[in-house]
């Protein structure tokens, strides 16, 4: 999907001249809408946009911090005694939403081991582990995360799966159909029309309030 191509489908859908592609920010509008979809899509819609890392769990730390191009969190598989690899695999971390959770020892049989690790997302710019680790394991860490594709540009065409491309367009056109007064009437068009859209790729998703 390229720039060109995508720009030319907006300023058809505002009914404006391809030389007002600047005045009405379309390239902006579609790296927002892509960003947009990288953080709501469910993850079998962006799969080519996950990303897997391996790196070292350190004696006492607790805390680490997110890749730099990182969106957000798939899952983290932790190993406090061997190197993780593809024949020797992890444990699954259990995600909690808040770092208070790990410290939480109502419930015994929720309380983190080795073998049932938890990591909570909440911290800023990074992730909390539960149990500590008590020694360096080099790669005893294994993260899956959605990560920032590249912003489209001339150069660079839009990586999202092409089945997202009506997606992309019609939640573009929605930001572009608000800048200089164009239309508050399309916006609210083509915002319907990324609604029913995501409503077909993504049943149920209508009734959800921050779409």
């Amino acid at each position: 999907m390229t720039k060109a191509g995508l720009e030319a489908e907006i300023t058809g859908f505002l009914q404006i001249n391809t030389g007002d592609t600047d005045k009405y920010q379309t390239l902006s509008a579609l790296n927002r809408a892509q960003l947009h979809l990288l953080n709501i899509l469910p993850t079998r819609l962006v799969a080519n946009a996950i990303r897997t890392w391996r790196w070292k769990l350190v004696q006492d730390i607790a805390q680490y911090q997110w890749p730099a191009d990182y969106i957000r969190f798939v899952s983290l598989e932790l190993n406090y005694s061997d190197p993780i690899t593809e024949t020797n695999p992890g444990r699954p971390a259990r995600e909690v939403k808040e770092s208070a959770a790990l410290f939480d020892d109502s419930n015994v049989d929720l309380l983190p081991t080795t073998d049932y690790p938890a990591v909570a997302t909440d911290l800023e710019g990074g992730y909390h582990i539960r149990p500590i680790p008590t020694a360096d394991v080099i790669d005893g860490q294994r993260c899956r995360y959605v990560y920032q594709l590249p912003d489209i540009s001339n150069t660079q065409p839009c990586l999202l799966w092409p089945n997202l491309r009506n997606l992309l367009l019609f939640y573009a056109t929605s930001l572009s159909a608000t800048i200089e007064g164009n239309s508050l009437g399309l916006q609210k068009e083509f915002f319907g029309y990324y609604q029913e859209e995501l409503e077909r790729l993504v049943p149920g998703s209508s009734k959800r309030k921050d779409q």
